[in-house]
């Protein structure tokens, strides 16, 4: 499933917490099973991405993607923005 970068934020307990929201889109064929788009919630920072609420470990290939939203020289403009907010919520 392809994923789109819905919010970025800084965790609310933990300001080194990155907090990504997801909206997962299906696949041409998973659209034919009947598979619709999801919104899902990732929180972590470097190797360690959980989904929430139930805390459970994310996919490897998704991690990944997490992995460099949060140190990857592509996503620096989201990086940028996230360190600003983590300013201003301390």
């Amino acid at each position: 499933m392809p994923a789109q970068i819905v919010k970025v934020s800084p965790g609310k307990i933990d300001p080194e917490c990155m907090e990504v929201t997801l909206r997962m889109l299906p696949s041409k064929l998973e659209q034919l099973l009947g598979k619709r788009e999801a919104i899902e919630i990732y929180k972590g920072q470097g190797n360690d991405w959980y989904k929430y609420p139930c805390f459970t470990p994310a996919p490897t290939k998704l991690a990944r993607f997490l992995k460099s939203i949060y140190r990857g020289w592509e996503f620096r403009h989201i990086q940028y923005q996230f360190k600003l907010n983590g300013r201003r919520a301390s």
